[in-house]
């Protein structure tokens, strides 16, 4: 999503935004990264997967997007490194302080058993921590925020999605 702001769209195309491949021919499974790669070797893998040449704030981004994603042990796919970089350059730098951050989340499901999830947030300077059920993962996850959360913000939530990349179990 691109506001109509000129200083947003002004952001995303002096950072290189809209240059680059925008179709590669590469087998989406290929592994490209079993641990954290320098800024060197992100910036050089953009540059062969997508001949895009990002500016350094994008590419500290993109490689903090990758050490995060590392941490659940996982490689980083062609597929994976293709996200992260959308998703590092779709997100708009933040001008406003973080209100509300979620910390910490688990879920726990099975076949014939209710879901249910803990999360810990960050709203505004005071961590909340809560639990809840739900019909399915996500409602069990929205059921613990909205108790995290009920004195100080009201939600809900109107729709979602879930892509699934791989037919692997990652």
């Amino acid at each position: 999503t691109i506001y109509p702001e000129v200083g947003d769209f002004k952001r995303l195309f002096e950072g290189a935004f809209f240059e680059g491949k925008t179709v590669s021919f590469i087998e989406h499974n290929d592994v490209l990264f079993r641990s954290v790669p320098s800024e060197t070797e992100v910036k050089k893998a953009c540059a062969q997967y997508f001949e895009a040449n990002y500016s350094v704030d994008y590419i500290e981004k993109i490689q903090k997007m990758i050490a995060s994603f590392l941490t659940k042990g996982k490689s980083i796919t062609f597929a994976d490194f293709q996200d992260i970089i959308q998703d590092a350059l779709e997100s708009l730098k933040s001008e406003a302080p973080a209100v509300f951050h979620v910390l910490d989340f688990e879920v726990t499901t099975g076949k014939d058993k209710k879901a249910k999830a803990s999360v810990t947030v960050q709203l505004r300077d005071a961590e909340h921590t809560a639990s809840g059920e739900g019909v399915g993962p996500v409602d069990a996850v929205i059921s613990a925020l909205r108790k995290a959360c009920s004195e100080q913000i009201d939600f809900s939530l109107s729709n979602y999605k879930v892509d699934i990349r791989d037919q692997g179990t990652d």
